[in-house]
């Protein structure tokens, strides 16, 4: 058991990535919190890793193989990411470095920590940080990554800048996004199940569709499936039509309508003349350009070309009502 004041600087220099407040430090260092330095040999390395919780991510062989050649050279030095156990004795942190020791053959020093909150799991590891997918796991929540760039786009913010896989990725924001998704998984599934979650940017904008229309019926009185635009499709059939007619260029769902649909059309082009440039479609102003397509398509509206409104024409994603069944 290290001495108080050397857990303190321990754990505030982990403070960013544990979320914790200085009270929560001090709380810490009043608890059965265990940090001790160990030279760890590979048996007890193996021993460690026959601890490691279930839903842990997989191992990625190029970073295990960095961690094993440089303790082969000798160069690998003891860092302040520690080798964490949580308070119901599982591994929660270390299974790369644990791995390496056993591959490489050698024993090195690492710093210890046990009787961690179970929590912790989630925004440990410094080594590889976690994607949100991976800590919502950890948590028993399942997400796929990329549904959860797909709810996490959804829920831009139009005037920032920053789209919303940037914006949402931390870990504070975990159940902020899953809560989301909880709200419309049953169409976040239905894209998925069709291998239509890409590009995320038209997977997120027919999320958005189907929402609007469900909220706009919702308020109306009227049913899940009735139609109320002049393109004579539902909430759902426009949705798929969509994020379909953007990615492919044509539609199992319905036959194209250039009264109607040329707002897919002419995003579909316009990401083909861009990708054909070499340019990605990943920032907030192909988002803008997306969304302002998606809502145009939504209504029917025939356009020439796609440009982006002055502001979002939806309805915060975040905001709507659910739409699941259940």
């Amino acid at each position: 058991m290290v001495q108080g004041n050397l857990l303190y600087h321990f754990f505030s220099f982990m403070n960013n990535l544990l979320s914790y407040t200085q009270e929560d430090l001090k709380d810490l260092l009043n608890s059965n919190l265990n940090v001790t330095v160990e030279v760890i040999s590979p048996s007890s390395a193996e021993q460690y890793l026959a601890r490691n919780f279930e839903t842990n991510r997989k191992l990625s062989p190029t970073n295990l193989a960095k961690h094993v050649s440089s303790m082969q050279k000798g160069s690998w030095l003891i860092s302040t990411d520690c080798i964490g156990f949580d308070t119901k004795g599982r591994l929660i942190n270390g299974q790369h470095r644990l791995t390496a020791v056993i591959q490489s053959k050698t024993s090195q020093p690492f710093i210890v920590v046990r009787n961690l909150p179970v929590q912790s799991a989630q925004v440990l590891d410094l080594g590889k940080k976690r994607m949100m997918d991976e800590r919502l796991c950890i948590a028993g929540k399942s997400l796929s990554r990329n549904l959860c760039s797909v709810v996490r786009n959804a829920m831009t913010n139009y005037t920032d800048n920053y789209v919303g896989t940037v914006k949402f990725s931390e870990q504070p924001y975990d159940d902020f996004v899953y809560d989301t998704f909880l709200k419309h998984s049953e169409f976040f599934t239905y894209l998925e199940e069709l291998n239509l979650c890409k590009p995320s940017f038209f997977a997120a904008a027919a999320v958005k569709i189907y929402a609007e229309m469900r909220y706009y019926n919702m308020r109306k009185n009227l049913s899940n499936s009735d139609v109320v635009y002049s393109h004579g499709m539902s909430p759902g059939q426009r949705a798929i039509h969509f994020v379909t007619l953007a990615i492919h260029g044509g539609s199992d769902y319905a036959p194209t309508d250039f009264s109607y649909d040329t707002a897919a059309i002419r995003l579909k082009e316009l990401r083909d003349t861009r990708k054909a440039q070499n340019k990605h479609w990943s920032t907030i102003n192909e988002y803008r350009l997306t969304v302002s397509a998606a809502y145009a398509f939504m209504l029917g509206k025939p356009i020439k070309a796609v440009r982006p409104a002055q502001k979002d024409p939806f309805r915060p994603f975040a905001t709507l009502p659910k739409t699941d069944s259940i």
